[in-house]
């Protein structure tokens, strides 16, 4: 076995580690979008996003006077792990590659088998 094949499969590992890592963190966040609307005057957010097939809202506060900074950082945390999610499924298809050109299907096969368990965000 290569050097070079060895470190590839400790990369590999890292990758799928740290995508187990952010799909928890994604996973305890809340999705959707803040939605305003005017209703008899006044002006009410909402948590939009959906249930399955079906859209659920949230009733966030009345405009102006509710903090959203909170909610706000929330959501673009969840936007920045779902970057990130993608940018490790990129790189350890790549990875499976070059470690299946080197060391043969087989390893790679058994090594990721007891390693993936990954879910949809």
């Amino acid at each position: 076995m290569s050097v070079l094949a060895d470190a590839l499969m400790e990369n590999l590992k890292r990758n799928l580690t740290m995508q187990d890592v952010y799909e928890k963190k994604l996973s305890e966040l809340p999705k959707g979008k803040i939605r305003i609307r005017a209703i008899k005057g006044g002006e009410y957010c909402y948590l939009v996003y959906r249930c399955g097939k079906k859209v659920c809202t949230d009733y966030l506060g009345v405009y102006g006077k509710t903090d959203l900074t909170g909610i706000e950082k929330q959501l673009a945390a969840r936007e920045s792990y779902k970057k990130q999610i993608k940018q490790l499924r990129e790189e350890e298809k790549e990875l499976r590659k070059v470690i299946k050109t080197l060391r043969g299907s087989s390893d790679v096969q058994r090594y990721t088998n007891s390693q993936t368990n990954h879910t949809d965000y």
